[in-house]
């Protein structure tokens, strides 16, 4: 099973590990997430999948996703951890801190952004998804 274009699977079994029956309800709920998705909601959509799945092993299944650069780590606007899976192309997000909206930001205006943070200060830059908060032109009001 192929989850938007990546084959995820194919990717765990590459690095040596195996594709449990529990990761595998992880996997599927991240995907159907759609998005970014808190704990509470993975585990609700895995537990779904796999009714004896607990909220530990969804912890170590989205730990080890990270780890293996299968999926990315954040907080929300509410200091709430987030996931999502790594998807073909870089994407950023400007998100409101009031009311949640979320946008996705062109690659090419973070990637001029992480050129001169390289060019000025001489860093290598090392991140592929950025979220930054705001408030929104609706919230403004």
């Amino acid at each position: 099973m192929t989850h938007d274009k990546i084959n995820y699977i194919e990717i765990f079994h590459e690095k040596g590990y195996r594709l449990t029956r529990q990761r595998q309800a992880v996997l599927d709920a991240l995907c159907q997430a759609d998005g970014h998705a808190t704990i509470g909601e993975i585990y609700y959509l895995a537990k779904i999948l796999d009714s004896k799945i607990d909220r530990s092993t969804v912890y170590r299944a989205l730990d080890a996703f990270t780890q293996l650069g299968l999926a990315i780590s954040g907080e929300d606007a509410k200091g709430e951890r987030i996931y999502e899976l790594i998807k073909e192309q870089h994407h950023h997000h400007l998100i409101c801190s009031e009311c949640g909206n979320d946008i996705e930001v062109e690659n090419q205006v973070v990637e001029d952004f992480y050129q001169q943070l390289q060019d000025l200060y001489k860093y290598e830059i090392k991140m592929d998804h950025l979220i930054v908060f705001g408030i929104c032109p609706g919230c403004l009001k």
